[in-house]
């Protein structure tokens, strides 16, 4: 029996305009993991296979989430119900 998770991304993957609402889950999933303060201070803007990429302008922050990366990850995979993502990218402006 195939988890729903993967029956999702086998729809998305074969519809682009669909690959939006991935996003969407995906940020969703962010603030839920990180909380509230992260979640204002560093935003979800992209995902590369299996890299969550996150802009955060604040090193401090950066930092922050650095450190918290595995535990970060291991929320973002269980909510999302499967290990979609083996990494964070932090990007700043």
């Amino acid at each position: 029996m195939r988890r729903i998770s993967e029956i999702i991304d086998k729809m998305i993957s074969s519809n682009p305009k669909l690959e939006k609402l991935k996003l969407f889950s995906v940020k969703t999933a962010w603030d839920r993991a990180v909380g509230e303060v992260i979640s204002q201070k560093a935003k979800v803007v992209d995902i590369r296979k299996d890299v969550l990429v996150v802009l955060c302008n604040d090193p401090m922050w950066k930092g922050e989430i650095l450190l918290r990366k595995r535990k970060i990850l291991e929320k973002i995979n269980e909510i999302l119900g499967n290990k979609v993502f083996n990494d964070i990218r932090i990007r700043q402006r």
